[in-house]
């Protein structure tokens, strides 16, 4: 059966989310972008990835993981992280051992 639409973006809703979209484009690259010019949807091409989009939400409640009673997490991203890149070196990559802080300063990896 032939397809029926595109995927086109996973959205993440947020309280601000220029400073959600460059968090994570410095962890995953590529550059945000404010679609129609509004700063209440921003746009990360991730190269050799997905289109992740971050749109603010008045009012936003965050997860509370890993509760599942109240404010469960709803969506989430599961990313490995490299020291290197096998497209930018002769090797395998290598995982790292550093750990990335959140766009709220708490350590998450």
């Amino acid at each position: 059966m032939p397809p029926v639409a595109r995927f086109r973006s996973v959205v993440l809703d947020c309280p601000d989310p220029r400073a959600l979209a460059d968090f994570y484009a410095a962890v995953l690259g590529g550059t945000p972008e404010a679609e129609d010019g509004a700063d209440d949807w921003i746009v990360l091409r991730v190269p050799g990835g997905p289109r992740v989009a971050f749109q603010q939400v008045e009012g936003y409640t965050p997860p509370e993981w890993p509760r599942a009673d109240r404010n469960p997490q709803q969506f989430h991203l599961d990313l490995d992280g490299y020291t290197d890149y096998p497209a930018l070196s002769d090797g395998p990559a290598q995982p790292s051992s550093d750990s990335i802080v959140a766009w709220d300063g708490d350590r998450v990896a």
